[in-house]
């Protein structure tokens, strides 16, 4: 069985120029995305975040809900 985040790597190299989240406002590409994933990654790794600590997500459902949260398996939070 293929992890979650080993198919979003997936699509980010097939498909970067695709769609990969919609909201009624906007959209966003896989590659965009990614760009997003790896940036709040990075903050979290500034901010000493290791692997077992805790983040809580309180969002919506939207685009920088799944940008965090990929963000944190990124991070190996």
């Amino acid at each position: 069985m293929e992890l979650l985040c080993n198919s979003f790597r997936k699509a980010v190299n097939q498909f970067p120029d695709h769609v990969a989240v919609i909201e009624p406002e906007k959209s966003i590409t896989y590659a965009d995305l990614n760009r997003l994933v790896t940036t709040i990654s990075d903050w979290l790794d500034s901010r000493g975040m290791a692997k077992g600590d805790r983040v809580g997500i309180h969002l919506a459902n939207s685009i920088d809900y799944i940008a965090i949260y990929y963000a944190c398996w990124n991070a190996n939070l």
